[in-house]
């Protein structure tokens, strides 16, 4: 009996930790959905230049100008 109230525990035991891992991955997703979609504000007098895509592939940042 205790053998099967220990497999009962370690199941729910693990249950809960898989739950909980799915919920900070959502509000991992959530938090970065959020700041993509923020606007970058730069200081009076410079305009702000979208990130772009080089023709080599490589990446680069938005950025004040």
């Amino acid at each position: 009996m205790k053998r099967f109230l220990s497999a009962i525990m370690s199941l729910a035991f693990v249950a809960a930790l898989a739950s909980g891992a799915s919920a900070t991955d959502k509000m991992a997703k959530s938090s970065t959905m959020m700041h993509s979609k923020m606007k970058m504000s730069c200081p009076k007098g410079k305009k702000y230049v979208k990130g772009y895509t080089k023709k080599d592939g490589k990446k680069v940042k938005g950025y004040c100008r």
